[in-house]
């Protein structure tokens, strides 16, 4: 018997058994587990953004740099054309999404993506989908900041 002592002098007298407790263990375990893996599985559609959070000068310089070892301005993927300064969310063949500015693709078929906190160079052949969102006048803005 378990004895809850409220305010006021209320008492809950609760009359479990060692199976009721250990069957309520058990579903609390599954569904802890459960929410964890609904978690992880939605914070990566919910977790990436486009607000970049570098300084302008350093944005520059990584930009000059990253557009010089990625230097074709249109990447061709799957029948689509993306150019520089989009901004595109792209879905990897391990399930992995983000989201950011096009800086190019390299003559070894690799792209370039500036996201808000990391600069990812990714194999195109491991690409599942990219999607468009948002075109390159909508884009400028991470460029010219």
């Amino acid at each position: 018997m378990i004895r809850w002592i409220l305010r006021k002098g209320y008492t809950v007298d609760v009359h479990l058994s060692a199976e009721e407790i250990f069957y309520a263990a058990i579903i609390a375990g599954v569904l802890t587990i459960a929410v964890e893996f609904l978690l992880s599985r939605f914070s990566l559609m919910f977790a990436h953004s486009t607000v970049f959070e570098y300084e302008s000068s350093e944005l520059e310089r990584i930009l000059k740099k990253c557009s010089s070892l990625f230097p074709k301005d249109v990447v061709k993927f799957k029948g689509e054309t993306f150019r520089r300064g989009m901004i595109l969310r792209i879905t990897t063949q391990e399930r992995r999404v983000f989201e950011g500015g096009l800086v190019g693709q390299n003559f070894d078929n690799m792209i370039c993506v500036v996201t808000s906190k990391h600069i990812i160079a990714h194999d195109l052949g491991s690409i599942k989908e990219i999607r468009l969102v948002a075109g390159i006048g909508e884009a400028r803005s991470w460029q010219n900041r």
